[in-house]
């Protein structure tokens, strides 16, 4: 017999599937029956994911196999976040999507530093000067997140890496699970903004901000337009996390038998290991701020510094379960919401409804208005990429718009954001690993809605006003 629990969810489940059924009879916008059932399958898994009705994974799965036979969307489409066309040798081959690539590389590049004893070494050079008290960890995963962007050139590593460190900083400190929760939570909530500052904070997500809209700007363009009002946005977003979560100043108490002097364990001597992990995150590093020269995209360099790991002996097959496969499916299932609301032609009707009810002059009013349209699509679409490829070609086209500006807009908006971890990829990461839960992301996410109607037409508007 099926326990008391899982029968709770199977009912809890087939409760929600009222709501496809709901949207397959009203038939929203005039769409046909397939475009109705997939609008009705995605607000259904969105509430199950929101409400925790269902188990996340079930969830999920559920969103990929009725994507995958309803509409018109393939197997590339739906699976778009694990294997996307690749040119090879001339010839166009399936291969691992770069997202893919990169997910798993990370993961697998913070359990060779934990595991070489290097995040230990890190953790006493690093925490001994900065991490005094929780408000001064929350201030490092700020600043330390924007320095490491000229180091490392993508989020995944920084925060998956970061995390690293403060968890073998905790090791050594009595702290309770809720102070531990939000500061691994701020390294993930600092990133988003700290991110923005930069071209490079984010190859991926800022470029695809500026590819989406046809035009290009240049690494000195990005930082006229985003780096004041991205620094703006890092500081409010610093303030309003310590008064949020309650950040408090007293200093941290040891456990006993730690001590973070310069007399601790961790030995002056590098151990072989952590030699090996410092030689090729260095090679990475060179890798990717050399990305222009030699043409091996980011993701494909960590890739093959990871399979460098495993025969230098530090990774080891076993390590491969650390590889969250729930996150995988999760973040599967996200990537796939855009891709195949487009190919089925629901975002594109919705979108010329939705921005047809937009003012006319460009007032505060109408800046505020696009801020709410782009806020509502990007909770109901998933990632941030995915909104900006549905929002930003309908941006630009409004009648006298710049195409830089109203995809920078669009991305600023999106980008800080989120409510659900779904929401932004960066932010999925931890909550994948488990740092933080949804209910961290929904309390922050719940404060930037208001900011970000407030910031987008009194900051960032104002500022391209100015420049």
């Amino acid at each position: 017999m099926l326990n008391k629990q899982l029968r709770l969810e199977i009912i809890k489940f087939l409760l929600t599937l009222a709501i496809p059924a709901l949207c397959a009879a009203i038939r929203p916008f005039s769409f046909s029956l397939s475009q109705s059932l997939i609008l009705g399958i995605l607000l259904q898994t969105i509430l199950c994911w929101a409400a925790n009705l269902i188990h996340r994974d079930i969830a999920a799965a559920w969103l990929l196999l009725c994507f995958l036979f309803i509409g018109n969307a393939g197997p590339l489409q739906v699976f778009n976040f694990v294997v996307s066309p690749a040119v090879f040798f001339s010839r166009e081959i399936i291969f691992f999507s770069n997202p893919f690539i990169f997910i798993i590389a990370s993961f697998l590049l913070s359990t060779a530093i934990t595991k070489s004893g290097l995040a230990d070494r890190a953790a006493q050079k690093a925490f001994i000067k900065f991490a005094k008290s929780p408000l001064h960890v929350v201030r490092f995963s700020f600043i330390a997140g924007a320095l490491l962007i000229f180091l490392i050139p993508q989020p995944f590593p920084r925060v998956i890496i970061m995390a690293s460190l403060y968890l073998s900083f905790f090791s050594k400190i009595a702290i309770n699970e809720k102070t531990k929760t939000v500061l691994l939570f701020s390294i993930f909530a600092a990133a988003t903004s700290s991110s923005a500052l930069f071209i490079n904070g984010d190859v991926v997500l800022n470029n695809a901000a500026i590819g989406f809209s046809g035009a290009a700007l240049s690494y000195l363009g990005w930082i006229k337009y985003m780096f004041v009002p991205s620094l703006v946005m890092m500081v409010i977003a610093y303030f309003v996390f310590v008064k949020l979560y309650g950040i408090g100043n007293d200093g941290f108490e040891l456990l006993p038998e730690q001590s973070l002097s310069k007399k601790a364990e961790v030995p002056a001597k590098l151990h072989p290991n952590e030699i090996k992990v410092m030689a090729t995150t260095s090679l990475l590093i060179i890798l990717w701020l050399t990305e222009n020269m030699h043409g091996i995209a980011a993701a494909h360099s960590a890739g093959i510094i990871v399979i460098a790991l495993f025969f230098l002996g530090v990774l080891k097959a076993g390590d491969l379960k650390t590889v969250n496969l729930s996150l995988v499916l999760f973040m599967c299932a996200a990537y796939s919401i855009g891709r195949v609301l487009s190919t089925n032609g629901i975002a594109a009707e919705i979108n010329s409804r939705i921005f047809y009810l937009l003012p006319e002059s460009q007032s505060v009013f109408y800046y505020i208005a696009i801020t709410l349209v782009v806020m509502i699509l990007h909770f109901f679409l998933g990632s941030v990429a995915t909104t900006l490829s549905v929002v930003v070609p309908t941006l630009v086209a409004l009648p006298g718009a710049d195409p830089i500006t109203m995809a920078l807009l669009a991305f600023s908006v999106a980008n800080m954001q989120y409510f659900l971890p779904m929401h932004h990829v960066t932010i999925l990461v931890g909550a994948g690993k488990g740092y933080y839960s949804q209910k961290e992301t929904i309390k922050l996410g719940i404060c930037f809605f208001f900011i970000m109607l407030l910031y987008v037409p009194f900051e960032l508007v104002q500022w391209w006003r100015l420049i």
